[in-house]
């Protein structure tokens, strides 16, 4: 018999015995207490952690859309913006099926875009927005940013097309974006919604830029296709 239940047992006879009995009951209670198994403390979960999940590390998308203020004159000058060269820095573009052929084909080296991300951006990751799939992706060599008509007169052959055909998909914007592409390729396996979902349940259908570091898991998929890392 241990020293404890000595105690107790001695305890036990006292209250029962009439002996001291208010002080033997309070430390019969604490003696009692004090061989409790300890409890929890409060709001400490009793269940198991989930999982950590991947977090995005948000060093490419940190400005929003780019904007440009016109000059002295009132005119939005012609200029360029600098292209992510340190990183892996991916940037999804829905496209329609007949661009991207001729994207990949070669006839189309130059991609208009109304809207475009201050940020510096590597790649761009094309999502065919008729076949619901990332498709193609292709290196930015340059971008220029400023009047459509003076972006036009500059990159219209290379994008396909002719002054008329930039101002109507330009219409009254005071600028534009002209990304000029390098080393175009269709991806093998192109990737589906479903498949996409499959490998980042977050991923939807982008109706706009999106950088693809916001699904850390897709964007490591894309990043071994390519044969890259993060850092390039």
């Amino acid at each position: 018999m241990d020293r404890s239940t000595s105690n107790l047992a001695w305890l036990t006879n006292s209250i029962s015995a009439g002996l001291a009995a208010p002080v033997a009951a309070v430390l019969l209670v604490t003696l009692v207490g004090g061989c409790a198994p300890p409890t929890s403390k409060p709001n400490q979960s009793l269940t198991p952690k989930a999982e950590t999940p991947i977090r995005t590390t948000q060093t490419c998308e940190t400005e929003g859309p780019a904007t440009l203020s016109p000059d002295a004159d009132g005119r939005y000058a012609v200029r360029s913006m600098p292209t992510r060269i340190d990183r892996l820095c991916v940037l999804i573009l829905p496209t329609d099926s007949q661009t991207l052929n001729e994207i990949l084909r070669g006839t189309k080296t130059v991609d208009y875009r109304r809207s475009f991300p201050a940020d510096q951006v590597s790649h761009i990751l094309f999502f065919n927005t008729k076949t619901l799939e990332l498709f193609a992706t292709a290196e930015v060599e340059s971008t220029l940013v400023g009047d459509p008509l003076e972006i036009a007169e500059l990159t219209a052959p290379s994008a396909g097309t002719n002054l008329d055909g930039a101002r109507d998909y330009f219409g009254s914007r005071n600028y534009g974006f002209a990304i000029t592409l390098r080393n175009v390729q269709g991806l093998a396996k192109p990737i589906g919604i479903r498949d996409a979902r499959n490998i980042d349940a977050r991923f939807q259908r982008p109706y706009g830029y999106l950088f693809l570091e916001r699904h850390p898991r897709l964007n490591q998929e894309i990043a071994t296709r390519l044969g890259l890392s993060s850092a390039l």
